[in-house]
């Protein structure tokens, strides 16, 4: 019995391991061209912080920026939803 659970646990951390590793594959290339592009932006206009809005309890429409990301990942010829999900629009 104790040596089954140690093989399902020792499968379930290799599966993990599998998924986090196919995660930063697929996620991170576009997740860097958003981030390049939220630096630029930030440099570029003056801001001191910028937070990812779930990080955020209130703001104001006027100070979000996330359409001007979407603006300029369609300006370098990235749907924004490809560089949000990996390309498989």
């Amino acid at each position: 019995m104790k040596r089954s659970k140690e093989r399902i646990q020792d499968m379930q951390y290799d599966i993990k391991k599998q998924y986090d590793k196919l995660d930063k594959d697929i996620m991170g290339p576009p997740i860097e061209r958003v981030m390049a592009i939220v630096r630029d932006m930030a440099k570029k206009e003056g801001y001191d912080l910028i937070l990812p809005s779930e990080a955020v309890i209130y703001h104001a429409d006027k100070i979000d920026i996330t359409p001007l990301v979407i603006q300029a990942l369609d300006r370098q010829g990235v749907p924004a939803t490809s560089a949000y999900n990996g390309g498989d629009d």
